[in-house]
């Protein structure tokens, strides 16, 4: 069993050789990580915990319906889990991830776009904040995901997050490609 604490979160992590056993061992270290944070004073709101079962290649998920029982209530085991602004999922592809990043990038990248002028566009120095913004939103918790394999799906994903704000960075019509767009806005 391991524990991972950043800020106010906290990863239980349990390993076990089959579902059940590593689902009583979760529930027994989650209880004891519970326990310690309240003799701190503290209090662990388990309506916000969440459970999720990572499982290696070709092994199958949780069994339907699967729930733990933490602090005295039950947490169901999910597909997915947000854990300090990455959607994690049980086959670690990603996808959730960047399924929910894309349009977070287009959203920022439109809300900033109406910071920048109409006429003659925004000056270099502008146009390189804009374009690191929205690269770090983008590019957030890539040290977890970057040396997974990435299909073809989840890389369309991650650059139709790119995209957009690739193509303003560079004044270029929403007709330009990815790969031009990026290029050029790296410049």
């Amino acid at each position: 069993m391991g524990v991972i604490c950043y800020a106010d979160d906290t990863l239980v992590l349990s390993r076990g050789r089959n579902y059940r056993e590593a689902a009583r061992l979760a529930e027994v270290g989650t209880d004891l990580v519970i326990s310690r944070i309240e003799r701190l004073g503290l209090r662990v709101r388990i309506d916000k915990t969440e459970a999720l079962l990572f499982r290696g290649t070709g092994r199958k998920g949780p069994p339907p319906g699967a729930t733990l029982l933490i602090g005295g209530g039950r947490v169901r085991v999910s597909p997915t889990m947000k854990y300090l602004g990455l959607t994690l999922d049980g086959g670690w592809t990603f996808v959730p991830h960047f399924k929910e990043l894309g349009p977070k990038v287009v959203r920022t990248a439109g809300a900033l776009g109406k910071f920048l002028p109409n006429l003659g566009g925004p000056s270099a120095a502008c146009r390189r904040l804009y374009s690191g913004v929205c690269r770090s939103i983008a590019l957030y918790g890539a040290p977890v995901w970057a040396d997974r394999p990435m299909s073809r799906r989840t890389k369309a994903l991650l650059r139709s997050a790119q995209r957009a704000p690739a193509v303003r960075v560079i004044r270029g019509y929403r007709t330009v490609s990815w790969a031009a767009a990026t290029a050029l806005s790296v410049g």
